[in-house]
């Protein structure tokens, strides 16, 4: 489809901007509407969780990026190593649909991190999706997303939930307004179909 539009005078070049500021829009919104962002540490975060859901992801045809606190080689619990070139601090929200992060014994090598807990406060705040399982709801309930807010994580840090005001539901998947949370890496498949299914239309 082409389209000529012929104007002149001072009108014409306000109408040309308005046009290219709409058709910049247009872009800007397909570009991002279907990306996923993944929240790593930089070590043992959990092999299962992140490759099985990343995996139904992009198999579901969404896009899926990863950030990290370091850039470079990051590290599953099982050794793999993946490349990140991401950092968190440079992430800008408004190009993702949905925040993910995973379990795992690294989880607590973020659970202070200031820069994740910035993005996870500015996904909320946008209205952004969010989505954690295991160990991994903790750090939304110490970035605060989760007061007043039904919840579930691995049972040995439900006081962890609690004590930041989530309401602890010990189902499999809870999904409360635009936070899904998992409690265990058995419950990956149904954690990632639940993401898909609150995604919606691609």
């Amino acid at each position: 489809m082409f389209l000529r539009v012929k104007y002149t005078g001072l009108g014409a070049g306000i109408i040309l901007i308005i046009i290219i500021a709409v058709i910049i829009s247009i872009f800007a919104k397909g570009a991002s509407g279907n990306s996923i962002l993944y929240v790593l540490p930089e070590k043992d975060f959990d092999y299962y969780e992140f490759t099985k859901s990343h995996d139904m992801l992009v198999e579901h045809g969404y896009k899926v990026a990863v950030s990290s606190t370091v850039k470079g080689s990051i590290t599953d619990d099982r050794g793999n190593k993946y490349e990140c070139s991401l950092l968190v601090g440079e992430v800008n929200i408004k190009n993702y649909r949905m925040l993910v992060l995973v379990g795992g014994d690294g989880t607590e090598l973020i659970l202070e991190n200031m820069e994740i807990r910035k993005l996870i406060q500015q996904a909320d705040k946008g209205n952004k999706y969010i989505a954690a399982i295991c160990y991994a709801p903790v750090v939304l309930a110490n970035a605060g997303v989760l007061k007043g807010e039904e919840a579930t994580v691995y049972p040995s840090h439900k006081k962890e939930l609690e004590d930041n005001g989530a309401i602890y539901n010990s189902d499999s998947v809870v999904v409360s307004n635009n936070i899904i949370t998992a409690g265990d890496p058995g419950d990956t498949k149904i954690f990632t179909d639940s993401i898909i299914e609150l995604l919606g239309t691609k």
